[in-house]
């Protein structure tokens, strides 16, 4: 987070598709943290997958309307996770 407010505050405001990158980022992060393997965002879903021992647990989540902006999801998806 600092090095993206540092990024921001030498070049100035980000433009869509860097911020959308950068919630994108921060949400695999987390996601690896929690122990998935895989997210994978699709146009009204997201797709995660967990390796266990001898299987592999997917669990796919629909993606509300109300997710427009990167902050959005981002909040979205640490709440999912």
């Amino acid at each position: 987070d600092s090095l993206f407010e540092e990024i921001e505050d030498r070049f100035g405001k980000a433009p869509p598709p860097v911020l959308w990158l950068y919630r994108l980022n921060k949400i695999r992060a987390l996601a690896t943290q929690k122990g998935y393997t895989a997210i994978k965002f699709h146009d009204l879903s997201c797709t995660l997958e967990k390796h266990t021992k001898d299987q592999i647990e997917k669990r796919t989540v629909l993606l509300p309307k109300k997710v427009q902006t990167p902050e959005k999801l981002e909040s979205y998806m640490f709440e999912i996770l």
